[in-house]
């Protein structure tokens, strides 16, 4: 028995090693806008070559093919290329195949991919969509010989997304030559056995349970934890519970980090080594099933670097950085957003909701190097310039966006014990302070994160903002002992929280009693489950009616919804064209004043 112990441990330590996949050719969909998307490809038999991207819509039967921009395949960037594809119409469907310079298609893809851009954010006023967040996956965890490459977190999720997909494969063909539009992959459906929320009082809620997702127990909708101030979303109890529609689409995957684990068991720190765990992960038939048919947006976080990694700062960078982040570009960077030049931070727009992601791990100050007691530099989680491309996205969108949500690779909370206070928010509280303040001035955030190998959802201030943390997605989950040692309930800080109570008088009118003052926790936690290998967050946004904006959330483990909550937001009064430039620099620099930074030179 000892021996089969070892001979499986050293097979799952030295498989990476064993099998390079270099033959490997994947193409999906990166950065979506309203008129453009960005293609990805890689295609080593093509070597020092390139493909045309052919593509049509996918709503008229038997469309033209147009030719789109060209993939240049080169050996320094292990022949994955990136092209943008423009001139597209808002939340329009198309079609694209790859073509050699004889205009045949190519092998593969063996059909064509198919895409959706996302809606103009300046014309729509409402909308609804979902999308999907999680973190950390390596392939063949749990341990099989017969493993392989498999991730099966990504198995959980097509067959939630797709549960009916029968994957047909055409063959090849000269693109001039006409053919029938492809199938669209249909959209997600609800769970086979509907799961009904259970309404939680609100002293339970006060005091949430951890769970463990081998322990069935129905979801449950978490009603106010506390008083909400005027920027506040808030977690409520609905009666009856609004129901997430299956025929509204899932738009993207936000992937948060720890894509590959280039430093467990052990690992190596050369751009082949870093290129090689790329390349396993892509020729994964589980996350092809994904990435052929959904947009999948990413930020790196340690483990694609090394455990608790610290870049050092904007004016040097502690290696593997070189290394590593050259691999991260080529396979996911260069296919994300590029709203911030020569940076892995990036924003974007989905209709009226709009999304910040973070990078944590360039520029945070290394903590392990001693620093001297007079230093005039403050620890830094994400460094002056990105602090301030944060700051200045938070003013432009005050206004302009129903839901904000703002991505972390680790956690905002400052609940988690272990590593987390070295590795996460916390262990910057300056800045974390400053943020939270920010945050809780700005309607209807959600700050979105990972890293943990646990999901929580925790309320700031009373109401004011709200965090998802959510991992993995295929991965180790936290051994039992430690599901109620390892998360506090609520803060020790406390806050006072002061506000008006609003009663209606007998002539119809309405009274306003004197402010009442409550202290109460900066941070309560609403909702903690720790086990379960395969975890997903899934976030329907409806903001179709903009008086009452909602978020419908679920939470799968293992394949299953575990978990889900509605979230209410505040209506928010959209700013008009023509004074939204003064209103966007005046918003941004009010921001700022609430955390006493006087930004004179950033316009």
């Amino acid at each position: 028995m000892n021996t089969l112990l070892f001979l499986a441990a050293l097979h799952m330590t030295l498989q990476p090693f064993i099998t390079s996949y270099d033959d490997v050719a994947f193409t999906r969909v990166g950065a979506v806008l309203h008129n453009s998307v960005k293609i990805q490809a890689r295609y080593p038999a093509l070597a020092n070559s390139t493909a045309t991207v052919r593509y049509r819509s996918a709503a008229i039967p038997n469309a033209s093919w147009k030719d789109g921009p060209t993939l240049a395949f080169a050996e320094e960037n292990d022949f994955v290329a990136v092209a943008t594809l423009k001139g597209l119409y808002p939340s329009s469907s198309y079609e694209y195949l790859l073509a050699d310079a004889n205009n045949t298609v190519l092998p593969y893809p063996a059909e064509p991919i198919v895409f959706r851009t996302f809606p103009d954010h300046r014309l729509v006023s409402g909308s609804r969509f979902k999308f999907l967040v999680s973190s950390c996956a390596t392939p063949n965890f749990p341990y099989s010989p017969l493993g392989g490459n498999r991730i099966e977190g990504y198995d959980y999720l097509a067959k939630h997304l797709w549960p009916a997909s029968k994957g047909k494969k055409a063959a090849p063909k000269p693109v001039e030559t006409e053919a029938p539009a492809p199938e669209v992959p249909e959209q997600p459906k609800a769970a086979t056995t509907p799961v009904t929320p259970e309404v939680i009082p609100v002293a339970a809620a006060a005091t949430p349970e951890s769970e463990s997702a081998t322990t069935p127990s129905e979801p449950e909708t978490i009603p106010p934890t506390g008083p909400t101030s005027s920027a506040a979303s808030s977690v409520v109890e609905s009666d009856p519970l609004p129901t997430p529609s299956n025929d509204v689409p899932t738009e993207f995957l936000l992937f948060l980090g720890d894509f590959i684990y280039a430093d467990v068991p052990m690992g190596r720190t050369t751009k082949e080594w870093y290129q090689r765990l790329y390349r396993r992960v892509f020729a994964s038939s589980s996350f092809r099933k994904v990435y052929e048919r959904l947009p999948v947006f990413t930020i790196y976080d340690d483990h694609e670097f090394k455990d608790n990694y610290a870049g050092g700062g904007a004016d040097h960078f502690v290696e593997p950085y070189t290394n590593a982040s050259g691999a991260y570009g080529a396979y996911l960077g260069d296919v994300n957003y590029d709203n911030y030049k020569g940076e892995n931070y990036y924003d974007f727009r989905h209709g009226d909701v709009a999304f910040f992601v973070m990078d944590t791990r360039r520029y945070r100050t290394d903590l392990s190097i001693p620093v001297a007691e007079d230093a005039q530099v403050q620890p830094t989680m994400l460094g002056d310039k990105q602090l301030a491309a944060l700051y200045n996205w938070l003013g432009r969108v005050n206004s302009t966006a129903s839901w904000k949500f703002v991505v972390s690779s680790v956690p905002l909370s400052n609940l988690w014990g272990a590593d987390a206070k070295r590795d996460a928010w916390g262990a910057f509280p300056a800045e974390r302070d400053a943020l939270i303040e920010v945050l809780a001035h700005v309607p209807n955030v959600v700050v979105l994160s990972g890293d943990r190998h646990q999901f929580a959802a925790v309320d700031f201030l009373g109401g004011s903002f709200l965090e998802i943390s959510t991992s993995p997605l295929s991965m180790f989950d936290v051994p039992w002992p430690l599901h109620i040692s390892n998360l506090k309930r609520e803060s020790d800080e406390l806050f006072n929280h002061t506000q008006s109570v609003t009663l209606e008088n007998a002539q119809g009118g309405i009274d306003v009693l004197e402010p009442t003052t409550i202290t109460m926790p900066k941070e309560r936690l609403m909702k903690h489950i720790p086990g379960g290998n395969y975890k997903v967050t899934s976030i329907e946004v409806d903001t179709v009616d903009s008086t009452h904006p909602k978020l419908y959330i679920e939470v799968l483990i293992n394949g299953k919804v575990k978990h889900k909550f509605t979230a209410n937001g505040k209506p928010v009064k959209m700013s008009t064209t023509q004074a939204l430039g003064r209103q966007l620099t005046q918003g941004f620099k009010d921001l700022l004043g609430i955390v006493r930074i006087k930004p004179k030179s950033w316009f």
